[in-house]
């Protein structure tokens, strides 16, 4: 195998998995062809007020990725997320003869109907979380395989802090993501629980949190890009990770945010909510630490902050298992070798 084309959404606020895959691939010493599929090329506002327009985007696209793919003809093609590539073109780029791998990336949700008749062309389907494989096993997509995220050792790092940013970022426990309470009510309701530690948030959504919420005094900032939140974790005694749940209880989520390595890679301990396939990798009091309730969150909290020798020990010891097993090199790896 010589080349792959890598089709998934470039932020344009900073890296995200794509971005870092796209790393692993140019580390491997393969060719790289990158396709960004959310190029629509029609602004988005127009895109929501008429469907037509949306349609007729969204076919562009699609025809810009198989021309790419056709003149470009790797010897293998993934996809990141898969709500946007149709299982036509998948099935247009197969006949070139290119290899084709999908990893689901969200958490199920109501369009992952989507998902499941995408899955079905792809010549081997990749999930970032286990409730998404069996989804997919139940709806009888062939052989679909867990492959978590991961982190990248380049990107997520100890960081080092000037006098300026260690007065300005350093907090006792932070926490980095939405806290939008309509969307993560669990999280938020959390977060209040514990705003009478010395407590520091960042993240979308701040501003929806109530006025009478006393979480609203521990808001630092919203959108923090990752040069600025390595040097958070770093700064920080205890780093929470929370993950997301729906709402509505229609949809189940397993999967261990991106946060979770990222953190454990950046040198942090990680204090994270009991997350199945989190535990399922890293071990409670070994590689980091779970709490299952807010009681029990604030009872660890006050063990870990007294107890700073363990926090290392712990903190230690996962920054190393997640730079041996969980980085984007080793996911590449993990697909290159079905091949």
């Amino acid at each position: 195998m010589k080349s792959i084309l890598l089709a998934g959404y470039h932020n344009p606020r900073y890296p995200t998995i794509t971005e870092y895959v796209e790393k692993a691939v140019r580390e491997s010493g393969f060719g790289l062809t990158s396709f960004d599929d959310r190029s629509y090329g029609v602004p988005g506002f127009l895109r929501s007020a008429w469907k037509k327009i949306d349609n007729a985007a969204l076919s562009a696209m699609n025809e810009r990725f198989c021309r790419l793919a056709e003149a470009s003809r790797p010897d293998l093609c993934i996809v990141t997320g898969g709500h946007r590539i149709s299982p036509r073109s998948i099935e247009r780029i197969k006949s070139y003869g290119i290899k084709t791998v999908l990893w689901t990336i969200d958490a199920p949700s109501a369009d992952f109907e989507y998902i499941i008749a995408a899955a079905r062309v792809y010549d081997k389907v990749f999930c970032g979380g286990t409730e998404a494989v069996k989804i997919l096993e139940r709806a009888g997509v062939k052989n679909p395989a867990w492959l978590p995220f991961a982190c990248s050792p380049d990107d997520h790092k100890p960081a080092p802090l000037d006098d300026k940013e260690k007065k300005t970022l350093s907090r006792d426990v932070v926490f980095v993501g939405t806290v939008n309470p309509l969307i993560y009510p669990f999280r938020s309701a959390v977060l209040e629980s514990i705003a009478d530690y010395n407590l520091g948030v960042w993240g979308p959504g701040v501003r929806r949190i109530p006025s009478s919420y006393a979480l609203r005094s521990r808001i630092v900032a919203e959108h923090t890009p990752p040069s600025v939140w390595t040097k958070i974790y770093s700064a920080a005694k205890i780093v929470l990770c929370m993950h997301y749940a729906d709402p509505a209880g229609g949809f189940p989520c397993r999967q261990a945010s991106p946060r979770v390595y990222e953190a454990l890679a950046c040198g942090a301990f990680v204090l994270c909510d009991a997350q199945p396939d989190a535990a399922a990798l890293f071990s409670d009091g070994e590689h980091l630490v779970y709490f299952k309730n807010p009681y029990d969150l604030r009872v660890k909290l006050d063990y870990y902050l007294a107890h700073p020798d363990d926090r290392l020990r712990i903190a230690s010891a996962g920054r190393k298992l997640a730079l041996a097993e969980h980085t984007y090199l080793r996911r590449l790896e993990t697909i290159l070798r079905t091949y």
